[in-house]
């Protein structure tokens, strides 16, 4: 049998690098795929704030409006002497820059669980390798501030011109607690004040209505837990703090994994 020829001999190593790095290249181009759940849902789901970055998250949130009080009374102190009466003022001013910023940042990281929810991940996301400045912190306050407002201005509208709690005034707040989980999905989603459309919100549950209702009752559940039966249980305040936002882990979670399960239905 005659042999391969010098030249085809030589070009294989070469057709051999190209092959391989052709298959790297197509492995790091393939899109993730989603972690699946090792573990019953409702168990699994609990567990979602347990991430190394969600435990973080969860002890600076907890930790940091007191270390921000002890620095503003240390700072109190020391511009006393000099300031008198200015230093109160001086601190206030701090003081709302501090909590502004550090409010902001909690609320863009809750949301950023939402988005990464909706990816399919099932553990609280690490954020350190991207890049967001105060712009992007205070946008997205003002795009949860939308969320929120869009479903309750119909109740507050009718406080202030009624100044009734009547039926009316309660059925419009249930009415905005029941659209609110999808106000929230579609506007940190989409990260827009735009995705906020009555009409797109009440096409979205209409079309998801069953999986909504199950959604909803699982989040008043959860909400319940947290606002009635946690502080009557646990005997200290830091601890309630602690479950209250560790359940607001999961429930945000909740919220962005619908999207992932039904974003086919839903019309935003």
């Amino acid at each position: 049998m005659e042999g391969n020829s010098p030249n085809q001999r030589s070009h294989e190593p070469a057709e051999k690098m190209r092959l391989a790095i052709e298959e790297l290249r197509q492995e790091v181009l393939k899109p993730d795929v989603p972690p699946e759940r090792k573990l019953p849902w409702l168990i699994d789901i609990l567990l979602y704030p347990t991430s190394i970055a969600g435990l973080i998250h969860l002890a600076l949130f907890v930790l940091v409006p007191s270390l921000i009080s002890v620095f503003l009374r240390l700072l109190g102190v020391l511009l006393a002497p000099s300031l008198r009466e200015g230093s109160g003022y001086i601190i206030s001013c701090v003081a709302v820059l501090f909590n502004a910023v550090f409010y902001c940042y909690v609320l863009y990281y809750l949301s950023h669980c939402v988005v990464d929810s909706a990816r399919g991940q099932i553990r609280a996301p690490d954020i350190t390798t991207e890049t967001f400045d105060l712009g992007d912190l205070f946008s997205r306050a003002v795009v949860l501030f939308g969320c929120v407002a869009i479903c309750f201005w119909p109740i507050a509208v009718y406080y202030i011109f009624t100044l009734r709690t009547d039926r009316w005034y309660w059925l419009l707040f249930g009415c905005g607690v029941f659209v609110l989980p999808m106000s929230l999905m579609a506007g940190i989603i989409l990260d827009s004040l735009d995705a906020l459309n009555p009409i797109t919100l009440a096409r979205s549950i209409y079309k998801t209505l069953f999986s909504y209702l199950k959604l909803f009752l699982l989040l008043c559940v959860i909400s319940g837990l947290a606002v009635v039966v946690v502080p009557r249980v646990l005997p200290w305040v830091f601890l309630t703090v602690i479950v209250r936002i560790y359940l607001c882990f999961v429930v945000l979670h909740l919220i962005g994994w619908f999207y992932f399960k039904y974003q086919e239905k839903l019309v935003f």
